[in-house]
């Protein structure tokens, strides 16, 4: 019992050559009926989620796992907490790296958690952003049978994505036979991306055939809510229950794109 309160936490920090750094950090306080945590990073070395292991450390050991998915408590197993890096989902980012490219990231998060006899609450924030930019020069020269054909292009992509996430689990215990949960998510999020290329087209390897440039743009935002709420009664004859359960869920998602192209033939 005497071990069952205090805080913990952690400070990380790196500096590399030509201007890499990144600081993350957490930190837990707990005692026998509730847990808080804090965690936050940034950084320019294309972390762009919360790793695995420093998700586990934010989360403690503490926080509670319900079965309730509005399955009235009788089986499903599902876990209250998800993972995944769908910007268009409800799921929690977990470290990823982006393919190509150079990227801004950064994160912070509040978890609070409260456990009574009757009373259990799991609540958290979680907000990430992660502007990517992508310089890339290519040449390419196909070989045929009476010759051959060469392209270049220049192209420049930048990305921006924000998300904002809200997660909410309530139990009420009413009496000894009733019982009432509220299961709540949601997301709002937001982006933009603009793409310009410059594309020219050679013949017999040197003689211009033809030159395309691209501009395009775009930009979304997007709301996702999905909310449960769940009552169970148990009967005092063992084995009967009865459970019922109301939804409701709301996806308000927007964006415009513009897209625009010159090509000129020689």
């Amino acid at each position: 019992e005497n071990a069952r309160k205090g805080g913990f936490g952690k400070v990380t920090a790196g500096v590399g050559s030509e201007g890499r750094a990144e600081l993350k950090g957490n930190y837990n306080r707990f005692n026998a009926k509730q847990q808080f945590s804090v965690l936050g990073f940034g950084n320019n070395t294309n972390q762009t989620g919360v790793s695995w292991d420093g998700f586990q450390d934010f989360r403690g050991s503490q926080s509670f796992n319900w079965n309730d998915d509005a399955d009235f408590g009788f089986g499903g197993g599902a876990r209250f907490f998800s993972f995944g890096d769908d910007d268009e989902s409800l799921t929690i980012p977990i470290g990823s790296r982006p393919n190509r490219g150079f990227s801004n990231n950064a994160a912070g998060r509040a978890n609070y958690n409260f456990d009574a006899k009757k009373t259990k609450l799991s609540a958290n924030y979680f907000y990430n952003q992660t502007e990517q930019r992508l310089d890339a020069r290519s040449t390419r020269e196909n070989f045929i049978q009476n010759g051959s054909y060469k392209t270049t292009e220049q192209s420049f992509r930048k990305t921006f994505n924000g998300n904002h996430r809200v997660s909410l689990l309530f139990e009420k215990n009413l009496d000894s036979l009733n019982t009432l949960i509220l299961i709540g998510n949601g997301r709002l999020n937001g982006g933009d991306e603009r793409y310009t290329s410059a594309q020219q087209f050679f013949r017999r390897g040197t003689t211009p055939s033809s030159r395309t440039n691209l501009d395009n743009a775009t930009d979304f935002n997007a709301f996702v809510m999905a909310s449960t709420l769940i009552y169970r009664h148990k009967f005092r004859k063992k084995g009967r229950n009865f459970a019922a359960s109301f939804g409701y869920n709301l996806n308000d998602t927007e964006g415009s794109e513009m897209q625009r192209s010159v090509n000129e033939f020689f």
